[in-house]
């Protein structure tokens, strides 16, 4: 078996692999990367993506993503592991272990320090190669995300201050620093910039010059596609109810089975000391545009002691729920400590 560094080539087989590997839970999904597999790897960041290859067939994958997080208020580099997938004709086999030792090898050369991933609840057979064994570096849990797929609403909200709506990046705008403010109080919160706010929608609150709430909408459809593979039989009904009723009643039909899902995600927010309402006031702007563009779900992911996931929590929505991983590669056990006694964060919209 070779294990090497995938290339452009590699993009037809890294699809169908892809599809070979969906994400089991209350909705099974298959996260589709059409048509370039490696367009949401530039997103993330400076990327590596491993392969597996034997007798010329592509049988497994591994990337590693290197970005700017915050880390008690400084912003320092991590590496996010994801893409980890085996065919299923070779699972058993050492193919992932394989994967794994040649990756955490390149990214140890590379300087590497923290080094985070994050894992589906109900996907056990992975967790082995985060556990230490077999020579892999020891992962250690920083608790669950929860995932919420926000159901929009028809209902339009009043809001008691005028919403400004940007598309883009504005150099001249002080939402990057406003974002850089907010996201500081969390351990790995996103080092926004420019670039990445340019692929956004944003929905923000200005008073007396200054913004005080903004939220960030991204579309990602064209990086990722949310395919329904699975639906339990509750919902199966729920499915064929919700199209017999969008016939007469101002509500959206349920995602059928093998129907990818219109979704935008809320990749950033914030709002500063006394603004928390007017952030919820955008999330309910966000909720009705979302309903007049069609689009099935507000997607966000909030760590389980994030103070704003019960409020969030209230809305209409239905639950994924994912463990954080993360261990260190520069003799520094305490960094792990540090990040899981404070509240982590992770961008779920490049997930």
């Amino acid at each position: 078996m070779l294990i090497r560094e995938a290339t452009d080539r590699d993009n037809k087989a890294l699809l169908q692999l892809t599809r070979l590997n969906p994400m089991k839970g209350v909705i099974s999904l298959c996260i589709d990367r059409q048509p370039d597999f490696f367009a949401l790897l530039k997103k993330r960041g400076e990327s590596i993506v491993l392969v597996a290859v034997k007798n010329e067939q592509l049988t497994g994958v591994l990337s590693a993503s290197k970005h700017l997080v915050w880390f008690n208020k400084k912003p320092v580099p991590v590496y996010y592991i994801a893409d980890f997938k085996v065919h299923p004709a070779f699972r058993g086999s050492t193919t992932g272990l394989r994967l794994a030792k040649n990756m955490y090898e390149m990214i140890r050369e590379k300087g590497a320090g923290l080094v985070f991933c994050t894992i589906a609840d109900g996907n056990d057979r992975i967790l082995p190669f985060f556990k230490g064994r077999l020579g892999l570096p020891v992962f250690k849990t920083v608790g669950k995300f929860r995932v919420l797929q926000i159901i929009p609403s028809p209902v339009r909200p009043q809001v008691p201050f005028s919403v400004e709506d940007r598309t883009g990046s504005s150099p001249d705008f002080p939402l990057k620093s406003f974002y850089h403010q907010f996201f500081q109080k969390y351990q790995l919160g996103p080092v926004v910039e420019e670039e990445d706010l340019a692929d956004c929608r944003h929905l923000i609150m200005v008073e007396n010059g200054s913004i005080k709430a903004a939220i960030s909408l991204m579309d990602t459809s064209h990086l990722k596609q949310h395919v329904v593979v699975g639906l339990p039989s509750y919902l199966k009904v729920v499915s064929t109810i919700s199209r017999w009723a969008a016939k007469i009643l101002p509500v959206r039909p349920f995602p059928k089975i093998g129907q990818p899902i219109l979704m935008w995600n809320i990749r950033y927010f914030g709002y500063l000391d006394g603004y928390e309402d007017a952030l919820f006031k955008l999330i309910k702007v966000a909720r009705r545009l979302a309903w007049e563009q069609k689009i099935r779900f507000l997607s966000i992911g909030l760590h389980e002691r994030d103070p704003l996931l019960h409020r969030f929590k209230k809305i209409p929505h239905i639950p994924f729920s994912s463990h954080g991983m993360l261990a260190t590669f520069n003799q520094k056990p305490n960094q792990v400590d540090e990040v899981a006694a404070g509240i982590p964060f992770e961008d779920f919209a490049l997930v």
